[in-house]
């Protein structure tokens, strides 16, 4: 069998193969590749190859030999296709002849070194220097210095938390972060995750005397934009009330992209800021965390000086990055809010009550040794908002109790329905079950859905067909969106913004509202490429309405600034904003949600999935779908293979 004949044994794509194929040239002599027969070992090397491929694009860091010895990989798994056509995959030989592969390949004396097999994982020698790196420096951060308090720091506590008891877990987390050089603030939405970490800076602040540089970012435009507005709004709200005033002059309200704060060029991909020039910063604050993959997490932490206060914020429930990696996840300690004697001591130096709140998280189980103490993470459990229903949704996807979770879904829809009486499938049931639809039920979501997506056109995207103000426009358009985890098809996102077009286009009879390059006024977008000189971004989004001229014109969103007026023929490539998909709405927030899932199991949905859409939800959130797509996505959990550890010697 040449290799052009094994490759055809395998289900794979195309580009996949033909990478692997170049990277066989690097390891083996190109007669043995061109042999009518080729070697076991080259066969095995090939496979190897492509499952790593693959698993990088999964988001593992590397691949579990373990999982592949003796099973069979790339086969078919379409039955009805025809058996001559079929791909019977590959089968890999036992454990010990796969690392004998590995290590024939290892013996190249220039590419050898791109492979590296540890404790009989294979990683690309990047990403696991990238994983060894992170490892180890996060660890060299982690100390617990516990410092005289400054006095200004004990007045201006007991300012920024007069009643510290009311929500225990903030002012443990702001306290704490004053003792750690490098520390995470995680938890759900609505646990006030920006509240803390701007009255975390101002006491940290305080310790110092004022006398630091801050730096802000997020890993994209959205979230950079939306952390922005999060921090000006509690920062006015201090400053109501008087409180720290020449400390906040010091908080930054402008946070930026890590490509951006890393200069980060196109093309080349160089950074302008790295180990050699680092950023200027004594303190870095990510948000977003949970996105961070970890090429980018190492190159953020290469070009922070050792001296660098880092502070993470971040949801370990939500989806991790679309690149490789599970950063915030694997940093997170594995005991939650649990703190040593010396840190409880420091609270109570502030608030004589505030221990009592960690000593009922110590696990009981006998001794509690050092390496449980997770003195540089907090975990916010208390929700803060008005309305909590989304959120009991979301505790209940985050505990798998599906039967909780479809109750309280529906309680959330009967309010909604309350709300735009309207809306009439809002006061029907929206999941349907494939045991009462029979064979009629992909007709029949296709025509529940279409009947859905017209209703709320009509409710949400209809009065922008009517608005003239573009400040207007873009606050009508935060308060809705539709979430779909696909991108194609009539359950994804083309879809959808296809049929929402149509729709909104036979409204409008004045032919100056249309153009010919299918902008018409009303219509919302989204920017998917960046252009530097015009001032937008992938993420970006806005509204298309007539000015006072009478000439369309795009209004980019600004946040608390104008937005930004630019002719829409001059806009790189833009769709349609009625539905997103749930990765491309990580970082925002709407008033109201509605979530379509397709039937079929291969769209990839998962648990994580559920959770990210389903808190993207301030007030209101329905889904659409069938049951059984439900209840299995819940019970699928996104689990990568990653190898970023605190090490055991972490803050000796």
């Amino acid at each position: 069998m040449s290799i052009q004949q094994f490759t055809q044994t395998l289900n794979a794509n195309s580009l996949d193969i033909a990478l692997v194929k170049t990277q066989l040239t690097a390891y083996f002599e190109n007669s043995a590749l061109a042999a009518d027969m080729l070697a076991s070992e080259i066969q095995t090397a090939c496979a190897l190859l492509l499952a790593l491929q693959q698993a990088q694009c999964q988001g593992h860091s590397h691949l579990k030999l373990t999982d592949l010895a003796k099973q069979c990989y790339f086969a078919d798994i379409n039955e009805v296709e025809p058996v001559e056509f079929k791909r019977v995959g590959y089968t890999f030989p036992e454990l010990g002849q796969i690392n004998h592969v590995i290590q024939l390949m290892q013996q190249h004396p220039i590419h050898g070194a791109l492979l590296v097999l540890h404790e009989n994982c294979l990683f690309s020698q990047k990403i696991f220097e990238y994983e060894q790196y992170i490892s180890y420096h996060v660890s060299q951060r982690i100390q617990t210095l516990t410092a005289r308090i400054a006095p200004q720091a004990l007045q201006l506590f007991k300012q920024l938390y007069p009643n510290p008891e009311t929500n225990p877990w903030q002012p443990i987390a702001s306290l704490t972060a004053l003792t750690q050089p490098f520390y995470i603030i995680n938890g759900g939405p609505g646990t006030g995750k920006t509240y803390t970490v701007l009255r975390t800076l101002l006491l940290i602040l305080a310790q110092h005397h004022g006398k630091l540089s801050i730096g802000l970012c997020a890993p994209t435009g959205k979230a950079a934009q939306r952390v922005s507005e999060s921090i000006i709004n509690e920062v006015d709200a201090l400053k109501k009330h008087s409180i720290a005033l020449d400390l906040l002059e010091h908080i930054p309200e402008q946070a930026t992209t890590i490509h951006r704060l890393l200069a980060i060029r196109k093309g080349s991909g160089e950074a302008r800021y790295n180990s050699q020039h680092p950023l200027p910063y004594d303190l870095l604050v990510i948000d977003e965390a949970s996105m961070l993959d970890t090429a980018l997490f190492y190159r953020l932490l290469n070009a922070c000086r050792s001296d660098t206060r880092i502070i993470l914020i971040g949801d370990t429930a939500q989806l991790p990055s679309v690149e490789s990696g599970a950063v915030l996840n694997d940093l997170m300690p594995k005991f939650v809010n649990v703190f040593s004697d010396s840190i409880c001591t420091w609270l109570d130096t502030f608030s004589p009550n505030l221990s009592q709140h960690i000593s009922q998280s110590i696990p009981q189980n006998g001794e509690v040794r050092r390496e449980t103490y997770t003195n540089y993470a907090t975990t916010l459990l208390k929700n803060m908002r008005s309305n909590a229903r989304v959120n009991e949704v979301a505790n209940a996807i985050y505990s798998s109790d599906t039967p909780t979770m479809m109750t309280k879904l529906a309680d959330v829809q009967t309010l909604w329905s309350q709300t735009a009486p309207d809306i009439t499938p809002l006061s029907q049931g929206l999941l349907l079950n494939n045991i009462n639809s029979g064979d009629n039920l992909h007709e029949q979501l296709k025509v529940e859905t279409t009947r859905c997506l017209l209703a709320l056109t009509t409710a949400y995207y209809e009065p922008l067909l009517t608005c003239s103000d573009p400040v207007v426009a873009i606050e009508l358009l935060k308060q809705f969106r539709i979430l779909t985890p696909i991108r194609k098809g009539l359950y994804g996102v083309s879809g959808i913004n296809n049929l929402i077009d149509q729709s909104l286009l036979k409204k409008i009879n004045d032919p100056l509202k249309i153009s010919i390059n299918g902008m018409y006024h009303g219509r919302a977008i989204l920017i998917t490429q960046n252009d530097a000189q015009l001032g937008v971004f992938n993420g970006d989004s806005g509204v298309v309405l007539l000015n006072d001229e009478n000439v369309l014109t795009a209004y980019i969103d600004r946040g608390k600034q104008p937005p930004l007026a630019i002719s829409p023929y001059r806009l790189p490539e833009v769709q349609s904003l009625y539905a997103m998909t749930i990765h491309k709405t990580q970082g925002s927030e709407f008033d109201k949600v509605f979530i379509i899932l397709p039937p079929d199991e291969s769209a990839g949905i998962t648990k994580e999935l559920i959770y990210t859409g389903i808190t993207r939800a301030r007030s209101y959130v329905a889904v659409s779908g069938t049951t059984e797509a439900l209840t299995r996505a819940i019970a699928k959990h996104h689990q990568r293979n990653t190898f970023i550890r605190i090490l055991d010697d972490a803050g000796k």
